[in-house]
């Protein structure tokens, strides 16, 4: 166990030293970002009481074939930003 935390640690100071551990964490920081917001409307659109009224009906509907995705997000996307 000591020779995989010191093989994590060696790799741990070469990607400081290297300036890749610091980029990486901002990367990640950016992800966590967009990842909070796109949780965030999804929760509220689904949330959205015309939205949520409809939301049974409309997946039966895609998952049968009587509604193609794209029309149908943008008619719920109006239908939430109104």
């Amino acid at each position: 166990m000591e020779v995989i935390w010191e093989i994590i640690e060696q790799y741990e100071e070469r990607t400081k030293k290297n300036g890749f551990f610091d980029k990486n964490r901002q990367n990640q920081n950016l992800d966590w970002l967009r990842n909070f917001i796109r949780q965030e409307l999804e929760v509220r659109f689904l949330n959205h009481p015309e939205i949520k009224a409809q939301w049974f009906a409309t997946a039966q509907d895609i998952q049968a074939g009587k509604e193609l995705p794209l029309p149908t997000t943008e008619r719920l996307l109006k239908l939430f930003f109104k």
